[in-house]
């Protein structure tokens, strides 16, 4: 498994930031970079598209 690099990362939180609001688009990026061979990064990314939805979810209630 590669790791991701440090540009990389800054861009992913970057990403996170303006995908706040679209967690469909953070699932987008994950498959993206499990297609990459990025599984480090694409697990990260899902972790915050679990995180968008469990907000949502708290936030509805």
């Amino acid at each position: 498994m590669q790791s991701i690099g440090g540009d990389l990362s800054v861009e992913l939180f970057r990403f996170r930031d303006l995908c706040n609001d679209a967690p469909q688009a953070l699932d987008g990026l994950a498959r993206v970079l499990v297609a990459a061979g990025q599984l480090e990064a694409a697990n990260r990314v899902w972790a915050w598209v679990d995180q968008a939805q469990a907000l949502s979810v708290e936030n509805a209630a």
